[in-house]
């Protein structure tokens, strides 16, 4: 489902779309001349209306966007995404269980954090190719890059990468390896 970029940015944060109520969900556009090159949407888990993280406008907690219902494929692409959040969702919380009986603890030592009110999001980001010229922050030892290197700032990030090359970790040598 391919979106106008007068739709996408409906479903904007506020930082983009001055009327979004949302700080934390929802689109981001490409920022020209920055070193990343990327554009996405963020969902999450909708609590009910009257729970008080909700009421008391807590932004992780915040309302996900979604594409208007009007258009055609929104609501399967809706319903995809809902179902795909739910089942890495339950590869996530497999993998923590795993972690907590390596850990020597009880099985479900971790749910709390992540069954009843999960903070998990589900990134959907996509890099278009890069117009000319790239600025000099966005190359390193000769290559383009369209994200730095960074860290993730979570528990456990599971990626798909749809075998589309690029993306490496570091090891604690300093070395990178292909994901």
């Amino acid at each position: 489902m391919a979106l106008s970029k007068e739709i996408r940015m409906s479903l904007a944060r506020k930082h983009w779309n001055p009327q979004s109520l949302n700080s934390y969900r929802g689109y981001y556009p490409v920022v020209e001349g920055v070193a990343c090159y990327k554009e996405g949407i963020e969902f999450s888990v909708d609590l009910p209306a009257d729970d008080p993280d909700v009421l008391s406008d807590v932004y992780m907690y915040e309302a996900n966007v979604w594409p208007p219902k009007d258009i055609p494929g929104a609501l399967e692409f809706k319903n995809y995404i809902l179902n795909y959040y739910a089942s890495m969702s339950e590869v996530g919380l497999t993998i923590t269980r795993m972690l907590a009986i390596g850990l020597g603890k009880e099985e479900k030592y971790f749910d709390e954090l992540f069954v009843n009110k999960p903070l998990s999001t589900l990134r959907l980001m996509h890099y278009p190719v890069r117009p000319q010229p790239i600025p000099e922050s966005a190359k390193k030892d000769g290559l383009v890059l369209t994200c730095l290197e960074h860290t993730d700032s979570t528990f456990m990030a599971l990626l798909s990468t749809f075998d589309y090359e690029g993306l490496q970790i570091m090891l604690k040598d300093g070395s990178w390896v292909d994901v």
